[in-house]
């Protein structure tokens, strides 16, 4: 079965204090009806508070599309593994990031 979305681009990040470049962007969209967030560019400390609001805000079950996430730092897999611990489903993760998930929750206790 094929579903075609419509994405409504809801936020794009600022430039933070001058030392971010736009190849550093964090980039939120979500479908019209609010169950899928589809996050690319990089995650990093900084973003974590305005990915975590948007997952908050949204209607549950939802899923967060990471195809088009280039970097993450140590907090960004943390943030992911607790999200996803939590019933988020984190579609098309890629396998570096899947990988440091796993390690992750292993280490700090969240179970798979």
């Amino acid at each position: 079965m094929s579903v075609t979305c419509k994405w409504c681009p809801i936020c794009i990040a600022t430039e933070r204090s001058g030392t971010r470049n736009i190849g550093q962007m964090l980039r939120l969209e979500k479908t019209c009806d609010s169950h899928l967030v589809r996050v690319s560019g990089r995650i990093d400390t900084e973003d974590i508070a305005e990915l975590q609001m948007e997952v908050q805000i949204l209607r549950s079950p939802i899923a967060l599309e990471l195809s088009e996430v280039t970097l993450v730092d140590a907090e960004a897999v943390r943030f992911l593994a607790e999200t996803e611990a939590g019933g988020t489903e984190l579609r098309n993760c890629p396998l570096y990031i899947r990988e440091w998930i796993r390690r992750e929750s292993s280490r700090i206790g969240i179970r798979e």
